[in-house]
């Protein structure tokens, strides 16, 4: 019954999502099917929910074009059919996921059941979340087995201490079903840890909308201490917007912060697996400090004094999994103060700031802060951009002192100045990431789509950079553009055969969309003008 009000719930409110873009519908688009799968089953079954949404729009389709006559399949540029579906079908591919969930936990079941006892034990049941690709302390393994044993009612297993919870060694297949639901729903998560992420997702998501964007993504993940450049977050963005919508929900945020986590804890895992005793199976204390050195927070550029976190004692990998969180902590502190500049970047604005510290007061005036600034590429001519800029400074002072630094003396000090830049950068991919969307909505594209498309741009301009020049911290703000001859390689790869003919006209494509080189805005436009026009037969390859 609490299942069936969850999906009635979730039926109707994407309903009524779509009946208010398109007034007097009360169907579910056939295309947003899986968008309610996988809210009600949870991101981890978004590719069976896909599945399930392309062989129910295939059916329809098929039960249209064999009523109407001639039923030919859309082309490009042609409108396409919409399917509506009523609830009560809604809930009959419901069922089929449903039905398919338990039939991937009876295969996982038998599979990892080595002894034919028809229940698993501790260590099969490990091996079982191993595959899945999950990576969860004992804890929160323990949290959700006591939830699964309560779920089936297994009055003398609930009533037995956590320890002996955690080591029984029956698990039935009703439990088994319960933990695998509830481990998908959580993500692999323990409560305590979903509802830290949900605050996370309130905290960022800043126009109150319910659901974040890929700029509101960057600032999570900078302010979590991760050094992602806004290309690495569309991109990561992309893995985890089941439904296409440019924006991530709780749900797919859940998804994202799992895969995020499973990241950083595959290199923990190695450091572990490398280092640990043989025998005992323990990473002794004298191997520690190799063993964080090996992780990406811990490099040589942002590496803190972590001598003050170091037990005397061997850990398992639980223990150090704890230990590598408290040291990320540290690091993450530190780097708010530094408003997630890396150690190069630092340098490159320390010395810019000095030279505009006449006084040598350590402060600058706001004309000497502007001046800077406009050094960089952030120019400040009108009253209004005056106005804009003392504003976002004095936010740069609260986010400062929040961090521990000293703003009492009035000045632009540069550790104020520090996110006062970075405020600065991220208005910029604020509306650089909104002239994207534009774009992608001009030219059709799918915003994973364009992810997909701007990984292999972005592939093109590396490559064409010099030694060094890569990430340049006085290069932030510059435009990324390709020069013909990469463009050229580009649609060679796409098995597009270039000519002396086809390579003019390519070339007057790129000066009508972008000038003498080819920016991802260009490139956008070229591949929409491409397909519309079917350069070389591309359609019919």
């Amino acid at each position: 019954l609490d299942e069936l009000q969850t999906i009635t719930a979730i039926y109707q409110d994407v309903v009524d999502q779509v009946s208010r873009r398109r007034e007097g519908t009360n169907l579910l688009p056939a295309e947003m099917l899986g968008d309610v799968l996988v809210q009600f089953f949870g991101p981890a079954q978004a590719q069976k929910a896909r599945d399930l949404q392309s062989e129910c729009i295939a059916r329809m389709s098929k039960m249209t074009s064999s009523a109407s006559e001639g039923g030919a399949a859309p082309g490009i540029g042609q409108k396409k059919t919409t399917f509506g579906m009523g609830f009560h079908e809604v809930l009959l591919w419901a069922r089929r996921l449903r039905e398919k969930e338990f039939e991937s936990y009876r295969d996982a079941f038998q599979k990892f059941d080595e002894d034919g006892s028809d229940s698993i034990d501790m260590g099969e049941l490990q091996n079982v979340i191993k595959t899945l690709g999950y990576t969860m302390t004992r804890a929160t393994i323990m949290e959700i087995k006591q939830k699964a044993f309560a779920r089936t009612d297994l009055d003398d297993m609930c009533v037995k201490t956590s320890s002996e919870v955690l080591d029984s060694d029956s698990m039935d297949y009703d439990s088994f079903v319960h933990f695998m639901m509830m481990l998908q729903q959580s993500d692999g998560f323990s409560a305590a840890e979903v509802q830290e992420i949900k605050d996370t997702f309130r905290k960022f998501d800043e126009d109150g909308s319910g659901d974040i964007d890929v700029c509101e993504l960057s600032d999570m993940l900078r302010f979590q201490g991760h050094a992602a450049g806004i290309d690495e977050v569309r991109r990561l963005h992309s893995r985890v917007d089941f439904n296409g919508s440019g924006a991530l929900d709780v749900a797919e945020f859940i998804r994202f912060m799992r895969l995020y986590r499973e990241e950083l804890l595959e290199s923990v895992r190695q450091a572990f697996d490398t280092l640990k005793d043989t025998s005992s199976g323990m990473l002794n204390p004298e191997r520690l400090p190799l063993a964080i050195n090996q992780l990406e927070f811990a490099r040589e550029e942002r590496r803190i004094d972590y001598e003050p976190f170091l037990p005397h004692v061997p850990l398992d990998f639980d223990s150090f999994i704890n230990l590598c969180d408290k040291v990320r902590e540290a690091q993450v502190a530190v780097d708010r103060k530094r408003a997630g500049f890396s150690d190069r970047e630092i340098e490159h604005y320390w010395a810019l700031y000095v030279s505009y510290d006449t006084k040598k007061s350590g402060t600058v005036s706001m004309e000497e802060c502007t001046n800077l600034l406009a050094t960089l590429g952030f120019q400040v001519r009108t009253v209004e951009e005056q106005q804009d800029l003392k504003q976002l400074l004095q936010q740069a002072r609260t986010v400062a002192e929040a961090a521990g630094v000293d703003v009492r003396d009035g000045g632009v000090n540069f550790y104020v100045l520090l996110q006062l830049l970075q405020a600065l950068f991220v208005n910029h991919e604020r509306e650089t990431e909104q002239e994207l969307i534009q774009v992608a909505d001009e030219t059709g594209f799918t915003m994973s789509e364009v992810s997909e498309l701007n990984d292999v741009f972005v592939q093109y301009w590396n490559a064409e950079l010099e030694p060094g020049e890569w990430n340049h911290p006085s290069d932030r703000l510059r435009k990324k553009t390709i020069t013909r001859s990469s463009v050229y390689k580009l649609l060679r790869s796409m098995g597009i055969r270039l000519d002396h003919s086809s390579k003019t006209q390519i070339d007057h494509q790129i000066h009508k969309f972008s000038g003498e080189q080819l920016d991802f805005h260009g490139c956008l436009r070229l591949m929409r003008w491409i397909v519309d026009v079917n350069f070389a037969s591309i359609n019919s390859t």
